[in-house]
């Protein structure tokens, strides 16, 4: 039993080679040899948070646990808009 390829199969596979080839150029050359980027990291919103809050002085605390809980949440903000704007 002999497996024969038609024209148009050829095609298909010879099409679906490049797009497998592509495929692992793009993901194991391209990502592996991609450099991080130079300089400090960027600073992130939980980043700066954390430093406000130990600014005012509760920096011991979990910061999402008091988000749960609304009164010192609304406490916290206005200490921390009262440095700001002070």
């Amino acid at each position: 039993m002999e497996l024969t390829l038609t024209a148009g199969c050829w095609i298909k596979f010879c099409m679906y080679l490049t797009k497998v080839i592509c495929l692992y150029n793009y993901c194991f050359i391209t990502l592996l040899e991609e450099r991080r980027s130079l300089g400090r990291p960027r600073s992130r919103w939980k980043d700066n948070f954390k430093m406000d809050l130990q600014e005012v002085g509760w920096g011991g605390m979990n910061w999402i646990d008091l988000a749960q809980d609304r009164d010192n949440w609304r406490a916290l903000v206005n200490g921390i808009i009262n440095l700001q704007f002070s």
